[in-house]
């Protein structure tokens, strides 16, 4: 069961590291899977945890519980890379880790259709509840990050198709609950932040990131 849930996960995987990376990532889904109470369930109830077709694996990073003073510099030392002012706004009120030492996170990006989702434009609400059986939400630093590694060019952001961080919501300046994204305008890359409100539409072309599942020893 667990081998047909594994290659049913990969369908569509890139050969080489990354079909090795998926294949991490699922080892994780698949322990999640177990965990909850699915050990000896049917394959159906096991690909309910699973990576969907078309989802995109991001580069794993580093995560360094930076400040919001080392998040902002960051973002202002990278080359290629713009911040849009409420992006600073919302870097410098993000809620910052509290835990020492670095930890590697996988990323995935996944737009409404490869979710399920059915609606042309969804809400955040709907977002927020579908994403819950893809992964977890991210934090401001992993969206830096993020950035950065799309500024040098190991991820592809195409003009019309941002990357949304599933991430709790940070009130700005005026009081509206935003999230941050990497947009790629026709004046280059951008890190912004989009307001998040529960009813808040969004286009179909947006990938939304979240982390999936994290390796968990067998």
């Amino acid at each position: 069961m667990i081998e047909l849930g594994v290659l049913k996960a990969l369908h569509g995987a890139k050969a080489g590291s990354d079909q090795e990376r998926w294949g991490k990532v699922i080892k994780a889904t698949l322990a999640t899977a177990r965990a909850n109470g699915f050990k000896d369930a049917p394959l159906s109830a096991l690909t309910e945890f699973a990576i969907p077709e078309g989802a995109v694996l991001l580069p794993d990073i580093t995560m360094l519980s930076m400040s919001n003073e080392e998040m902002e510099k960051l973002a202002d030392s990278t080359i290629g890379l713009n911040v849009g002012t409420w992006a600073r706004d919302i870097i410098q009120r993000a809620r910052t880790a509290s835990s020492e030492g670095s930890q590697m996170l996988s990323l995935t990006a996944l737009d409404s259709r490869t979710m399920g989702l059915r609606a042309n434009y969804p809400t955040t609400k709907q977002v927020l509840e579908r994403t819950k059986k893809f992964g977890d939400k991210i934090s401001a630093e992993a969206m830096v990050k993020l950035a950065v590694e799309a500024a040098k060019g190991n991820i592809q952001v195409e003009i019309g198709k941002p990357l949304v961080g599933v991430m709790e919501s940070i009130t700005d300046s005026d009081g509206h609950p935003s999230v941050l994204a990497i947009a790629r305008r026709r004046d280059g890359l951008w890190l912004n932040a989009l307001y998040a409100n529960l009813g808040t539409q969004w286009d179909p072309g947006v990938q939304f990131v979240v982390s999936p599942p994290q390796v968990i020893s067998s």
